[in-house]
């Protein structure tokens, strides 16, 4: 007799699949226009990887007759969309959530037009004229150029590819005097243009008169050598950031020649390059040219010296990995010069900072709980420059908050400005602050000297913030922050709009 036996079933709870990430992913939307919201064909999409610190173009695509794009079939990762289109002004969109529906609106550029004579009215062929933004860079003003064109025989020129905003218009040619519009070499008396969206600025007219120019030639000597200096190229940069202008010639054995420069106040910059043509050394010298040529002048390259000192912590102790460094005074030595190697300070508080030109500095250092004191060190080059002496201060307080509008709504990645009330220290670094705040709106500004602050969220031109004229916006409209010993101060920073 046979026995059957059922097979026994052991019934076991499985485990919950764990969720797969998408092998690829699929990044499509629209293009849209702006200001009528119509959909943009024949506008390129580049879709962007970045990882590792490196960005890599990936995928390009045109917007068909609907506006639309898509990419398919990508790894996932961290990507942008880069959106461009003839007339329209670049946009860049972070790829957030692959898969979602992406809208992108693209906005028309502002574009400024006129025409350029002589003091005959005859037109003038290649003029340069740009269109200029006003700068401030450690309290001093500059204009920056946006865009700008070149005259034709006609003397015809139209800049375009503007994005809205606030602007001056300068035209210069050789052998004539450089003017900022309508006629006039000062940015007091220069007319103002605030371009929106699509704007078109036409008959922005200049008559431009001959102004007598002259050459500079002469020698560099190297200091240490007695010799012809190395330097390979030289730029004479006008003193007056504003209607001034630069030029270029390489340097032979120590000799060199400009031509066509006008009267006034130069920085002279040598650069030495390297195997590559890596600039490994520049040295700035002050020049006055005066009313006639100057064919054999001779300049002087210092050595390089050491800048050493001693921080001095009172009761404090020292911070870890704080580094000190120059940061040239930009009256002394024009805009270009770039600051110091940071040096470290030892355990016992001395520091050496290397390799230093001549000129004129500011000794600076971060420590994110403390501050330093200002201090203005002058290099000549002649003998190294020891005993300096630098006070790492009381402890700094922090602000920190959100950027938001005037309902109160966090703004992203708006400017979060705190300065000093004090107009005399408002341009200095040490009192004055601008923090990009996150995605989100948030910001955190350490390191601040106890005292009296005006804060306030910016979404308008960065390079206002050191307006003399803002600072009195500010100091009417924005909220004050007093700062202690130590503090740590939570406020909202809201958001102040240029009343002009």
């Amino acid at each position: 007799m046979r026995t059957c036996f059922a097979p026994l079933l052991l019934l076991l709870p499985l485990a919950a699949a764990a969720p797969q990430a998408p092998s690829t992913v699929s990044i499509s939307g629209h293009v849209y226009a702006d200001e009528t919201g119509a959909p943009a064909p024949g506008a390129r999409v580049t879709l962007t990887e970045h990882s590792f610190g490196l960005r890599n173009r990936v995928g390009v695509s045109a917007t068909d007759e609907h506006g639309a794009f898509a990419f398919t079939g990508f790894p996932p990762g961290s990507y942008t969309l880069d959106v461009e289109k003839t007339g329209y002004l670049y946009e860049q969109v972070p790829v957030d959530e692959p898969g979602k529906e992406f809208v992108v609106r693209i906005r028309r550029v502002a574009v400024v037009s006129g025409r350029v004579v002589d003091s005959n009215n005859e037109p003038l062929d290649k003029a340069v004229v740009e269109v200029m933004k006003k700068n401030y860079t450690h309290g001093e003003v500059s204009l920056e150029s946006a865009g700008y064109a070149t005259t034709d025989d006609r003397g015809v020129y139209r800049a375009s590819g503007l994005a809205p905003g606030r602007y001056y218009v300068r035209a210069s040619r050789d052998g004539y005097d450089t003017v900022l519009y309508p006629a006039t070499s000062s940015l007091t008396s220069a007319q103002r243009f605030d371009l929106t969206v699509g704007a078109d600025k036409s008959e922005i007219n200049f008559r431009m008169h001959r102004t007598p120019r002259f050459n500079l030639a002469g020698r560099l000597v190297d200091a240490e050598t007695n010799g012809p200096a190395r330097a390979a190229f030289l730029r004479a940069q006008a003193a007056d950031s504003v209607t001034g202008t630069f030029a270029d010639s390489s340097v032979r054995e120590g000799r060199f020649q400009l031509q066509g420069l006008a009267p006034g106040r130069y920085f002279l910059r040598f650069d030495w390059v390297g195997p590559t043509n890596n600039v490994i050394r520049t040295v700035i010298v002050p020049f006055e040219m005066g009313h006639a040529d100057q064919c054999d002048v001779t300049l002087t390259a210092m050595p390089r010296v050491t800048v050493a000192g001693r921080l001095k912590t009172g009761a404090q102790s020292l911070p870890r990995n704080l580094g000190l460094y120059l940061q040239p005074i930009a009256s002394a030595v024009g805009a270009f010069a770039a600051p110091s190697a940071p040096a470290n300070v030892k355990e016992d508080g001395t520091f050496e900072i290397t390799g230093v030109e001549a000129g004129q500095y500011h000794l600076r250092g971060s420590a994110a709980r403390f501050f330093l004191e200002d201090r203005d060190v002058t290099v000549d080059g002649r003998a190294p420059v020891t005993g300096v002496e630098l006070l790492l201060n009381v402890p700094a307080g922090t602000v920190s908050g959100r950027a938001v509008d005037a309902e109160g709504s966090p703004i992203p990645n708006a400017f979060v400005v705190l300065q000093s009330t004090d107009a005399e220290k408002r341009i200095a670094d040490l009192y004055r602050h601008v923090y990009r705040a996150s995605s989100s709106g948030d910001y955190s500004i350490a390191g601040v000297v106890p005292g009296e602050y005006l804060l306030f969220a910016w979404r308008g031109d960065p390079g206002l913030i050191g307006d003399p004229d803002l600072f009195t916006q500010a100091g009417e409209r924005a909220q004050r922050v007093t700062v202690g010993r130590g503090d740590t101060v939570h406020r909202d920073a809201t958001e102040m709009r240029d009343s002009e």
